[in-house]
């Protein structure tokens, strides 16, 4: 069951993690470009400021590429047995990384 969970979320996630760098890239020049901006309005911008600024960019980046896929939580939701007057129960199973399986029953 998690196999066929994990391949059906690793296209979506693969796709958002190419997309990634070059989103952080553009927010995060924009703050670069702004310390740069006020710095050259004789604004009080230390050298260390834009260093850190480049350094945070970079780190960003290189920490978006790194990125995997981990599958977190898996729900699986069966439909029970009910009266023959009564609507079936759903059954919802969840199961976490930090929570053990949890039946519970839903109307």
């Amino acid at each position: 069951m998690l196999e066929p969970a994990t391949e059906r979320a690793d296209e979506p996630s693969r796709a958002l993690i190419i997309a990634s760098p070059s989103r952080a890239t553009t927010a995060l020049s924009g703050e670069l470009q702004r310390l740069v901006d006020l710095q050259g309005f004789n604004h009080p911008i230390r050298h260390e400021e834009l260093a850190l600024a480049r350094e945070q960019s970079q780190h960003a980046t290189t920490a978006i590429t790194q990125a995997r896929l981990r599958l977190d939580a898996l729900r699986l939701i069966a439909e029970g047995p009910g009266a023959d007057d009564e609507p079936d129960p759903l059954i919802v199973f969840e199961v976490s990384a930090t929570h053990k399986e949890a039946p519970v029953e839903r109307p």
